[in-house]
């Protein structure tokens, strides 16, 4: 996913924002630590115990009252995974539609669609074609740089 975005139809504030995203950290298990910049309307999400003052996992600006954008910190599916269940988590909370830069159209969220990392790749994927055998080599291959403590979202 390119840098993502949510529009809604309820006001948008940092703290309302960040108390949906803390729910959503839930489905985690906790493992992401939720800082809220003092002096600016920007979210970030970070892996627990890491500094909160460098580059995070996601990145959450809220851009206006309605209005707010998505910038995952590092590639791969796996950060796609995330930025997508924190988008539609937020814009279903919300009542709001996703968007992304590499989709021209907005859609409805399903925060409940992907519930594990296997099921989002495999969404992805789903239009290549490859043996079985073929598919559970790239899909080891994606789960390569998961880091340890998300192992068990894999699915």
């Amino acid at each position: 996913m390119n840098n993502g975005s949510v529009t809604t139809k309820r006001n948008l504030t940092p703290d309302k924002v960040r108390a949906v995203m803390e729910t959503i950290n839930e489905h985690f298990g906790g493992k992401f630590t939720i800082h809220q910049a003092d002096d600016a309307p920007w979210l970030g999400v970070f892996q627990k115990g890491e500094r909160t003052d460098g580059v995070p996992l996601l990145g959450i600006t809220i851009t206006s009252r309605r209005r707010l954008e998505t910038r995952k910190g590092g590639g791969g599916d796996f950060m796609g995974w995330i930025e997508t269940l924190f988008q539609e988590g937020i814009a279903a909370h919300f009542n709001g539609r996703c968007g992304s830069e590499g989709v021209g159209e907005r859609w409805d969220p399903r925060p409940d669609k992907f519930m594990t990392f296997r099921a989002y790749y495999n969404h992805l994927h789903s239009w290549g074609g490859g043996t079985e055998e073929q598919k559970a080599y790239f899909f080891d291959a994606a789960c390569q740089g998961i880091p340890k403590d998300f192992q068990s979202l894999i699915g």
